[in-house]
């Protein structure tokens, strides 16, 4: 096995990882996940054209590799396309793009793009290309540039993307470039393709790009390319061993790899699964105890108000009437005796409001779930939903879509927020737990001077019609949950000082969104 199947199998294991981990966390760029599959298509082509011994098989794979290669520039434009959020201004782009990877990938397996292969250097099999390649050669170009000009015409513009858009420049120049090199023996121009290894480093590079602006989850990824990294080269490795005894030809080898390969992913899947449902568990429980302790804290606090005004009337009284009393009515011991037992009695009652107080706080305070930054006076609404995704997001960072500006700071305390998005979510990955593609989607916009719109959705199960007016009520549930969530946020959101409202839009089968009006801080 040389170097160029190493790189090649290289290659396949990371753009397969990256591809599963965007599938399987439903990124919204669906291209790109078309883009790695391709890159990995290519890829494992290559690699069995390289350990291939016989003519046939290798001149084969070959085409399979050069079929794979004209979706690589298709999938890789209609990509930039979509990150430059232009559709409507490259219309005659996308078609242009579409007609090419209809006219070229049948001829793939015809002379007119392979017309034969041949030893060259140190390869026994190297494609010669036929009479119309370079055709398929100038649109590998042209893709690439018209790539650049969309890219540096959207830096120009937008103020707020140029650092995602220099990493996908770079990445493009280094991937795509790095590619071309594999076309030099094609034309019996003697140079390795040393520029086949890129293809990791685009997809590494690109991965990068969209992590750092937050569409995905850096943790994650790296998660689930161990996760199915180990599990090929663990098949790898006993396939290697038992190669020997296993009087098959090569090719079915490398096709039992893909296989267990593919079983041990579904075992990780499966342990993945698993593990997640016992966090949710524990994230339920905990935040069904902090909404409770949340609401007694609310409840004792305005009881404490609402006491403490005719307290300290009753002792401002009681310390008057004393004073002002006729000495000889003030010597009588009944009297005297009465005054010092109101007097004891409202200063009691006083210390033990402010005793209730100090427990509930500090019962809330070790409640373990959130630090001290998060009682921020003033925060915005992108710290608090990011603070709340750091906590509670797991293996669904991927499926959330957000539009928060962070020009919006809540007047509701950052605490109570947290809790309140924090019960958002667990009910949506609950909601979400039948749907093919789940999504979650966060949007705010300004409603007023005083009070600006969250819109909190997701393409789950739905709630039915005969329940949309009862899931604020306390103690229904249609999950078999405490029914606690719901109410807190109701009654959180709507009493004084916030003065706000929830509600509820949802089609059954379709999803819900819970819409939160929410009074913003004063400047």
């Amino acid at each position: 096995m040389n170097i160029y199947a190493i790189s090649a199998m290289i290659n396949f294991i990371t753009s397969t990882a990256l591809a599963y981990f965007i599938y399987s966390n439903n990124f919204k760029y669906k291209s790109y996940l078309f883009l790695n599959v391709s890159v990995a298509f290519w890829s494992f082509s290559y690699f069995l054209w390289q350990i291939s011994v016989r003519y046939d098989a290798a001149f084969f794979f070959c085409r399979l590799l050069s079929l794979s290669a004209v979706f690589i520039p298709y999938f890789f434009l209609e990509f930039i396309i979509d990150i430059v959020d232009k559709k409507s201004d490259y219309k005659i782009v996308h078609v242009i793009n579409l007609i090419c990877l209809i006219a070229f990938s049948p001829l793939t397996f015809t002379p007119l793009m392979i017309r034969d292969i041949e030893p060259i250097l140190s390869f026994s099999y190297w494609p010669k290309a036929g009479t119309l390649y370079i055709l398929f050669l100038l649109y590998y170009s042209a893709s690439l540039i018209a790539s650049w000009i969309m890219m540096y015409k959207a830096y120009i513009i937008n103020k707020n993307d140029k650092t995602k858009l220099s990493y996908i420049t770079l990445a493009t120049s280094v991937g795509l470039l790095g590619g071309i090199t594999n076309y030099f023996l094609w034309y019996n121009i003697h140079i390795y393709p040393f520029g086949n290894i890129m293809a990791s480093a685009y997809v590494l590079i690109m991965a990068y790009a969209i992590l750092k602006h937050n569409l995905m989850d850096i943790k994650d990824l790296i998660k689930t390319g161990i996760d199915h990294t180990i599990p090929f080269l663990i098949s790898l490795i006993c396939l290697w061993i038992i190669n020997d005894l296993l009087p098959i030809p090569q090719i079915y080898k490398y096709i039992i790899i893909t296989l267990v390969g593919g079983m041990f992913i579904r075992y990780y899947n499966y342990r993945k699964h698993l593990e997640f449902q016992e966090k949710q568990a524990v994230l339920e429980e905990k935040l069904q105890r902090m909404s409770v302790l949340e609401s007694m804290r609310q409840s004792i606090s305005g009881c404490a108000h609402d006491l403490k005004n005719p307290l300290g009337q009753i002792e401002a009284f009681t310390n008057n009437l004393a004073r002002k009393l006729p000495r000889d009515v003030a010597k009588d011991e009944y009297i005297s005796f009465c005054l010092e037992i109101l007097q004891e009695a409202t200063a009691t009652l006083s210390t033990r409001i402010k005793d209730m107080l100090s427990e509930i706080k500090s019962t809330y305070a070790l409640s373990g779930t959130f630090s001290q930054s998060a009682g921020n006076d003033r925060y915005s609404l992108v710290e608090a939903e990011a603070e709340t995704a750091k906590r509670v997001l797991g293996v669904y960072s991927g499926i959330v879509n957000r539009d928060l500006p962070d020009t919006i700071y809540p007047a509701i305390p950052m605490n109570t927020l947290i809790i309140i998005l924090s019960n958002l979510y667990t009910n949506a990955f609950a909601a979400l737990s039948t749907a093919s593609a789940p999504s979650i989607t966060i949007t705010a916009r300004d409603l007023n001077e005083h009070y600006f719109l969250l819109e909190f959705a997701d393409n789950g199960k739905g709630i039915p019609q005969e329940h949309q007016n009862k899931i604020f009520d306390l103690g229904y549930s249609t999950s078999g949950s405490s029914g606690i969530g719901l109410s807190w946020i109701r009654d959180t959101v709507s009493l004084a000082p916030n003065s706000g409202d929830i509600t509820v839009k949802s089609t059954p089968d379709q999803g819900a969104t819970f819409i939160l009006k929410l009074r913003k801080k004063s400047s």
